[in-house]
């Protein structure tokens, strides 16, 4: 049944990955979803994120097939991994 993803003891995040897991943990993901499947829709959301142009519409449809969420939650994903997509790029070398 599909709803919140349960926290994974013995995980340990980074301060950004469980800003955002706190944020998107209470969506409705399909079931037995975990966290590392909501770790890859922000990965995903990343890369959606860097196409040119951007398009929010596509993006969000993108996630929510891709993750089997509803299109509001693809949206709150995409919108709420800005936070990692913009620490990946901190830590990019030149």
């Amino acid at each position: 049944m599909p709803g919140p993803i349960a926290s994974e003891q013995g995980r340990t995040y980074s301060a950004e990955q469980r800003s955002y897991l706190r944020a998107v943990r209470d969506l409705t993901w399909p079931a037995g979803a975990t966290e590392k499947d909501a770790l890859f829709a922000a990965l995903a959301s990343c890369f959606e994120a860097e196409k040119v142009p951007f398009d929010q519409a596509l993006a969000t449809h993108e996630i929510s097939e891709k993750f089997g969420l509803n299109p509001e939650d693809a949206d709150t994903v995409l919108v709420t991994a800005s936070v990692l997509c913009m620490k990946a790029e901190d830590t990019q070398t030149p």
